[in-house]
């Protein structure tokens, strides 16, 4: 809040502690966001609440989110654990991995259709996804029990996640499972 209001800028407490919250306390990323959230309250808008805060970091935290999934259908190994690693910094692990789940359930779905026939479209509609993303899903032809070990892998990390494992650690074994299985 200091540094804001050097810049003429005044943070409410609410949307200061709701920014260290949703993107980590380097003070660099931090008084980038306190001007992008200046800004959505308009070009002279120099009071930032937690109305302008949620109109910026909302969509970027839900931009990272995403970026995860995409890592491991990618199979790019440094790039996923990199990711985790920053969503780990504000996330809680069993949301990443709900994350995760979504993504194999919404790729095994995508493949299964495609096998019966359906087009692309047909499927991205079904889904509520664009059309790229289901042709990307159903680019390489995976059997159902690719699909069924990623769910159970997915499985054994919630088990240890809620039986006191080490969030990073499970997690990061997860990525890495998830990316190499093919």
């Amino acid at each position: 809040r200091q540094r804001a209001a050097l810049e003429g800028l005044t943070v409410t407490d609410e949307a200061a502690r709701l920014l260290v919250e949703l993107t980590g306390e380097d003070t660099a990323t931090l008084m980038g966001e306190v001007r992008k959230a200046a800004l959505a309250g308009g070009p002279d808008n120099r009071n930032v609440g937690v109305r302008d805060v949620g109109a910026i970091v909302g969509e970027h935290r839900l931009s990272e989110l995403f970026d995860l999934p995409r890592a491991v259908e990618k199979r790019d190994v440094a790039g996923a654990l990199r990711t985790l690693d920053r969503l780990l910094a504000t996330e809680d692990a069993l949301l990443l991995l709900a994350v995760l789940v979504r993504n194999v359930r919404t790729a095994w779905t995508a493949v299964a259709a495609r096998r019966r026939g359906r087009s692309v479209d047909e499927i991205a509609r079904a889904l509520r996804l664009p059309p790229g993303v289901i042709a990307t899903l159903t680019s390489a032809e995976r059997p159902d029990t690719h699909f069924a070990r990623q769910i159970r892998r997915c499985w054994e990390t919630e088990h240890r996640l809620k039986s006191s494992g080490e969030p990073r650690a499970e997690m990061a074994a997860l990525v890495a499972d998830l990316c190499a299985e093919r």
